[in-house]
């Protein structure tokens, strides 16, 4: 008996493909380039039991067929993924209906599928995330390396200055874009840059506050308080530091979440729940520890990515513990 049919399209198609062909799944109605890279002799409009698609946002992927197979490729990439979180999954109320997962591809993912994709065809570091800043761009200097192959690294490079970290720096205002598991974005604000750093791709963003408290610090926010937020690419953490308008250090918030992706407009990531703090004079600990457990029991993100979350915290009490020694 055939194994089921899985249609495929959208900007993650070559890599997916790969992925589930190597996983023993059958691909159909494909389109004319991945019918080509792979192959594959199937009919043109052949049905299909489930089909992937990109999410509008294009930040992942929506799994979309009878509930068993939805359930059982959406376990297997997040299984494959290195942290793939699971934003959504409807069942199907009525039977005959499709169940549908939305999922998302942060920093890690990303890599994952440029690698396997690179096994395909020649394709530059960030390929995934250079087509959803400039397609054109990426298309146009990728054509050129089927005959020189061998420049991926620098011609990726150069797309990711001129493309992220350039603009970005210009621009002097980044945006930062805290997303939880269940897909929800949270805008923290916008602020201007603190410092910019190309060669080890981090960014410190100074944000103003009125009125409230700060979470995590039981502090009052007063007039003239702001922070400075510490993110560096590829980080599973966010520092945020803040500070009183004469500058004393009030305090430490780090949030631990998935690898940190800059964009041209800022700062992308999504919050893993658990988080470090450490209060003026006191010794930094772990908040939240039972929200990360949760969202692993409720499957929005694998056993793998809750152990790195953990120690992610256990790494960045080290750093505190450090810098407070050093009178930082």
């Amino acid at each position: 008996m055939d194994r089921p049919g899985i249609k495929i399209r959208g900007i993650y198609a070559t890599a997916l493909t790969r992925l589930l062909l190597e996983g023993g799944y059958r691909i159909t109605d494909p389109s004319d380039a991945a019918r080509e890279r792979f192959s594959l002799d199937t009919d043109e409009g052949e049905p299909h039991d489930l089909e992937v698609r990109d999410r509008p946002d294009r930040q992942g992927v929506t799994v979309a067929g009878e509930w068993e197979l939805t359930r059982e490729i959406v376990v297997f990439l997040l299984l494959k993924l290195p942290d793939m979180v699971v934003s959504s999954f409807e069942t199907p109320v009525n039977f005959g209906e499709q169940a549908k997962a939305a999922v998302e591809f942060p920093f890690g993912s990303k890599a994952y599928l440029d690698e396997v994709r690179s096994s395909v065809l020649p394709t530059v570091k960030n390929h995934h995330r250079l087509r959803l800043i400039d397609p054109r761009s990426l298309e146009k200097q990728e054509e050129n390396l089927s005959q020189r192959p061998g420049d991926c690294d620098r011609v990726g490079a150069e797309l990711y200055r001129a493309l992220v970290f350039q603009p970005l720096a210009l621009e002097n205002l980044a945006r930062i874009e805290h997303v939880r598991v269940d897909g929800k974005v949270i805008h923290l604000g916008e602020g201007p840059m603190a410092a910019a750093d190309a060669a080890h791709r981090r960014v410190v963003v100074r944000r103003f506050f009125r009125g409230g408290r700060y979470d995590g610090l039981d502090l009052p926010i007063e007039e003239g308080d702001y922070a400075l937020t510490e993110c560096r690419e590829g980080d599973m953490y966010v520092r945020h530091t803040y500070y009183s308008r004469k500058g004393r250090s009030k305090g430490v918030y780090v949030n631990i979440n998935t690898p940190v992706e800059l964009y041209p407009w800022g700062v992308r990531y999504v919050d893993l729940e658990i988080d470090v703090v450490r209060r003026g004079g006191q010794d930094p600990f772990v908040t939240d520890r039972e929200k990360l457990k949760r969202i692993t029991v409720q499957g929005f993100i694998s056993p793998a990515l809750e152990e790195r979350a953990s120690e992610a915290a256990r790494q960045v009490i080290d750093l505190l513990r450090k810098d407070a020694g050093a009178g930082l």
